[in-house]
């Protein structure tokens, strides 16, 4: 019976209503960056302990562009912003706080690695929407995605009462996305 087939992103029942939430564009978080760590307080330390502690804050928060930047046509896109300048970094975060010779061998150390810097990746990621009824949204459709998923898994272990029916599953999403588009429809007027 094809009916009891466990849905992958292909074979998801096609509804006016699921049809909308793949289009939705409260359901496709926004991807920014997330501000700077806070510098280490250099108080107290050594001239070379100091230095160690500049470097590590600035891997902390970029890296060399070839690890996530895109690439296009032979050059970088710094679509999370960049290229970043090893030496105005240090002396925004590190001015009045590190001698200028720690923060000069601190420069000299990075740019070892390279001279131009992206973001590090754990600065980038999806924002949290402002608006509380696209915060609802996107929890929602998060739910119903990791219970189509853990459904699947289940089905594919065997897992005994596993086997909800597509015709049944259809339904179930519809509901869900229904819920959702009233819920876009109700919210006040939201700002961008």
């Amino acid at each position: 019976m094809t009916d009891n087939i466990p849905l992958s992103a292909e074979q998801t029942p096609k509804t006016p209503e699921i049809e909308a939430l793949f289009t939705d564009p409260d359901l496709t978080p926004d991807i920014d960056t997330d501000p700077q760590s806070k510098p280490p307080d250099l108080r107290g330390k050594s001239h070379e302990e100091a230095i160690e502690l500049m470097k590590e804050w600035f891997f902390e928060n970029f890296e060399d562009p070839a690890h996530s930047t895109p690439w296009d046509e032979g050059e970088y896109v710094y679509i999370w912003g960049g290229p970043y300048d090893a030496e105005e970094e240090l002396r925004d975060a590190f001015d009045g706080a590190a001698t200028e010779e720690a923060i000069e061998e601190a420069i000299s150390g990075i740019e070892s690695d390279g001279y131009e810097w992206a973001p590090h990746g754990n600065r980038v990621g999806p924002q949290e929407p402002k608006d509380e009824v696209i915060r609802a949204k996107q929890r929602l459709f998060g739910a119903l995605r990791r219970w189509d998923e853990d459904r699947a898994a289940d089905l594919l272990n065997g897992k005994p009462g596993a086997d909800f029916t597509t015709s049944k599953l259809t339904v179930r999403v519809s509901d869900v996305a229904t819920l959702l588009r009233e819920l876009g429809r109700r919210a006040p007027s939201r700002a961008a």
